[in-house]
């Protein structure tokens, strides 16, 4: 069990081959378990077909070290079953730069197909596209 308390939060839906993640942070890795275990059902939802997902953060979108590795590995996790693509939208940061540049190594450590957005709807088009793809294969 653990002896931090959740920061940062999470919240998880799913339109179509979606999953939507909405966050602001920081957060830790107490913050990733608990959505984790929120967001089980949706991800079952999801498997067995390619599948994307469009991430919007909000505040200081910073991970500490640990929650920084867990995310890589979850990330990981998923790509195996079916996560093909990941947009990504930074709004309300004071430093959207920095924030950009760490979920960035985050995700190419993982191995991810990301890029980042200003606007949901060209995040969607991008997303449902890498999908659309990913099915061909």
């Amino acid at each position: 069990m653990s002896s931090f308390v959740a920061h940062g939060s999470i919240s998880v839906k799913v339109d179509g081959r979606v999953l939507i993640v909405e966050g602001t942070g920081p957060w830790n890795a107490e913050s990733l378990d608990e959505s984790g275990e929120n967001a089980k059902g949706v991800l079952e939802s999801l498997k067995g077909a390619p599948w994307g997902v469009i991430v919007v953060v909000r505040g200081e979108p910073i991970h500490v070290p640990d929650a920084a590795k867990q995310l890589t590995q979850i990330i990981r996790d998923e790509k195996r079953v079916g996560r093909s693509a990941t947009a990504l939208l930074v709004e309300d940061s004071d430093s959207p730069r920095f924030a950009k540049n760490h979920i960035g190594e985050i995700y190419r450590e993982a191995g991810e197909n990301f890029a980042f957005f200003s606007d949901f709807n060209h995040a969607k088009a991008w997303v449902l596209d890498k999908v659309k793809q990913a099915e061909l294969v």
